[in-house]
């Protein structure tokens, strides 16, 4: 049993449905626009594919995991002061092993990759080269935290295109909600994991005005969605505001709470809360005019909250 916590603690596993999220959004936004012309969910249907999106599901949860393994097997010398309870500086799992488990997992989400298509494999090879960045420079400068959002970001355009499969559908529309959900995206987790660099420091300070006042590019997130989307697709087929404004104010409502423990607890007490939000920034992109749509990115937020009661997500 040991071993398994120990595999759910170096894997985050709280922070996998949110990885889900990210490429189901993503897919389904793909799906919708391959067959944007009919606008009928029974004409949609025959263009999902479960089979491709298990597997590129299972190929950004291989990734992911390539990055979480890779970083505690890099920073065990860090991790001996600061995260002594963690399973590599503990001496529970060798760090030599955690990087070569590493290094199967980026093979293996890469190469599930070659199934689905150049653009897709050129997307997670970009993700690949994100997360060595990030394990090189996260520890000497805060710029790092780009590299991490940048991880996360490019989930989004990969799923889609795997989604879209070039069925006819405008394409140059679905970038443009690529790259937007990407910015979104980026925005977001940079501003966590910025949070989340001042956890484990040692007589950190109780956040105070300076905190709110950085926590404002949390609202980049619910705007642009809620600004590009009725632009790019304002027809209705598959996306409508107001859902998504309903949405955006759930999201807005969980991290300024988010915020407030935060700012009563330590750092510590936000990023947690903050991580699982990310189903919920998906949300204001997911396809919303079939209602039940939307509760995928409320339940995986929910599952994602489930998780983190039994291990932790940083």
């Amino acid at each position: 049993m040991q071993i398994l916590r120990d595999l759910a603690h170096t894997s985050r596993l709280p922070n996998l449905p949110t990885v889900w999220s990210n490429v189901i959004t993503g897919y389904l936004v793909g799906v919708y626009f391959s067959s944007s012309q009919t606008g009928s969910l029974g004409k949609i249907l025959p263009t999902f594919a479960w089979g491709s999106l298990g597997l590129v599901v299972l190929a950004s949860t291989f990734l992911y995991l390539c990055g979480t393994f890779l970083n505690d097997g890099i920073d065990v010398e860090w991790d001996r002061e600061n995260r002594p309870e963690r399973p590599a500086p503990s001496g529970r799992i060798p760090a030599e092993t955690l990087v070569n488990l590493a290094l199967v997992f980026g093979i293996l989400g890469v190469g599930i990759t070659l199934l689905l298509g150049k653009f897709t494999t050129l997307l997670a090879g970009c993700i690949i080269a994100s997360i060595l960045l990030y394990t090189a420079i996260h520890k000497k400068t805060a710029w790092g935290v780009l590299p991490m959002g940048l991880c996360r970001a490019l989930l989004f355009p990969m799923s889609a295109l795997v989604g879209h499969q070039y069925l006819g559908g405008e394409i140059n529309q679905l970038l443009i909600i690529c790259a937007t959900a990407a910015v979104s995206m980026l925005c977001y987790i940079a501003a966590v994991t910025w949070f989340a660099r001042n956890e484990t420091r040692q007589g950190a300070p109780t956040p105070g005005i300076g905190y709110w006042s950085k926590t404002l590019v949390f609202s980049l997130p619910l705007l642009l969605p809620v600004i590009a989307m009725p632009l790019v697709e304002g027809t209705d087929k598959f996306w409508s505001l107001t859902p998504a404004l309903v949405l955006a104010s759930i999201a807005a409502i969980w991290i300024s709470l988010a915020m407030e423990k935060g700012k009563r607890q330590g750092v510590g007490a936000f990023v947690s809360p903050a991580l699982a939000g990310i189903p919920l920034i998906d949300a204001l992109f997911i396809p919303n005019t079939t209602l039940w749509i939307p509760l995928i990115s409320i339940g995986l937020f929910l599952l994602s909250l489930i998780f983190q009661r039994l291990t932790s997500a940083t």
